[in-house]
């Protein structure tokens, strides 16, 4: 081998030598990494025009002031994204310790007060929400709280929203398990359009001031597990809509009783069963 092959090799070798040491260094720098994925620099705006509409007399949103909005109280974030997937911000307002509160000032009692910002729609990725068991007399639930399209659960229950209708803009949150808007002021009518949440699971509406029917479209939750109607004062009017249903109360609540996995074959049946009625009322009526 000549001595210029042998030159040629020992580079060659010397080469990829540095190359390993280069992956290696690499692959170490990837796996040991401090580096710490901080919060999208647009949803901790969004965050902070939250706070600014709303009253703060207990300091729950104290920490809401360093530059990493995920190390704040309240909110939890995607280590690997940044963006915030969860709003937790639940008070202890309630009704029923509201006198012990106000004139012997018992209890740790807590909670924010004031108007729900519309910046909030800047969490497109927001999984989580709860406000429950705060102050938000006067206010309706926001429409645009069926923007946040990836909502899973969403938690407004003892919050003292007042409004003519729950916003039919929550039929919009298809990934929805868990619906909790018991224990406000909320009146008119039950929206049918909250039967096409079929991923729901857990629904309480219960104590408020609704009136009307029960939309039989609430049959078709058929992954609901827990429904909560009850009313806050026994006068309240709602009935059962039995508006091209077959079943009546059994026809949209019996699939609730039943197990899970029979809930299809028992909308099946609901469906064969007026399709059985009707053509044997009309062969009735031919005579």
């Amino acid at each position: 081998m000549t001595t210029l092959s042998i030159m040629n090799l020992f580079c060659l070798k010397l080469v990829q030598t540095i190359f390993l040491i280069y992956l290696v260094l690499q692959v170490d720098q990837l796996v040991c990494s401090k580096e710490v994925v901080r919060c999208i620099q647009s949803e901790r705006t969004a965050l902070l025009q939250f706070k600014a509409a709303l009253t703060d007399p207990y300091g729950m949103l104290s920490s809401w002031t360093t530059e990493d909005c995920c190390q704040w109280k309240g909110i939890g974030c995607n280590n690997l994204t940044g963006h915030v997937l969860m709003l937790n911000l639940h008070g202890n307002y309630d009704y029923d310790y509201l006198y012990y509160y106000y004139y012997y000032g018992g209890g740790n009692r807590f909670c924010i007060r004031g108007d729900i910002h519309n910046s909030l729609m800047e969490l497109q990725k927001l999984k989580y929400l709860n406000l429950s068991r705060n102050d938000f007399q006067g206010n309706h639930i926001p429409s645009f709280f069926g923007s946040l399209r990836n909502l899973r659960y969403l938690d407004l229950s003892y919050c003292n929203f007042e409004g003519d209708q729950i916003p039919i803009q929550l039929e919009s949150l298809l990934h929805l398990k868990y619906l909790n808007l018991s224990w406000n002021y909320l009146d008119g009518l039950i929206p049918h359009q909250l039967g096409d949440l079929s991923n729901l699971q857990f629904l309480d509406l219960s104590n408020n001031d609704l009136e009307g029917s029960i939309p039989y479209q609430l049959g078709k939750l058929t992954n609901l597990q827990e429904l909560y109607l009850g009313r806050k004062y026994e006068d309240s009017a709602l009935t059962i809509d039995n508006k091209d249903h077959s079943g009546g109360f059994w026809g949209v609540f019996g699939s609730i009783l039943i197990k899970r996995t029979w809930r299809h074959a028992y909308f099946k049946f609901m469906n064969n069963l007026a399709d059985n009625i009707y053509v044997k009322c009309r062969r009735w009526l031919r005579g």
